[in-house]
């Protein structure tokens, strides 16, 4: 917290320290919100950051191939950006082309193909939920939905994915 690292400037090793913060109204866990709080630090070790110079000697670390001064680098950082500026922008106007065209044609996608993808969006959203340590049950009890309106909500994901992928 900003409050936290406003105080503890000028302290040094071995000091012991009460801090006191209030937690902004729009703090991300509910139960502090608005909340006063106290920390209490000690400091067991101070860490400098030192930054190195920029030098040549120091973009011929960095191990790039062809680059052995600072000139050099700055070159390849320019390159490296405009080669992926126009990668963007390649990506974009085909992604423009391709929508306008999907826009226009009509595909018809068999019921039980779109159900498949729709069971695995549903699978895929199982996953995901169970990396962040929650369950469908509790997802649903969350979010009020039941398992035929959270199929529902992925069925455009799916058609979309699927008429990508023709």
């Amino acid at each position: 917290s900003s409050g936290i690292n406003a105080e503890y400037g000028g302290l040094n090793k071995g000091d012991k320290k009460e801090i006191s913060v209030k937690f902004p109204e729009d703090y991300h866990a509910e139960n502090l919100k608005g909340k006063e709080s106290v920390f209490k630090i000690s400091i067991n070790e101070i860490f400098a950051q030192e930054i190195p110079e920029f030098n040549d000697e120091f973009a011929k670390s960095l191990g790039i191939n062809e680059v052995s001064n600072v000139k050099e680098f700055k070159d390849y950082v320019t390159h490296v950006f405009s080669l992926e500026a126009e990668q963007k922008s390649k990506i974009k106007f085909q992604r423009e082309v391709f929508d306008k065209i999907i826009k226009k044609v009509e595909i018809n996608l068999p019921v039980q193909v779109i159900a498949k993808e729709i069971d695995k969006e549903f699978l895929r959203m199982q996953e995901d939920l169970k990396r962040q340590k929650t369950s469908m049950s509790q997802y649903m009890k969350l979010t009020g939905q039941n398992e035929k309106t959270i199929r529902s909500s992925l069925r455009e994901a799916a058609i979309v994915k699927l008429k990508d992928a023709i």
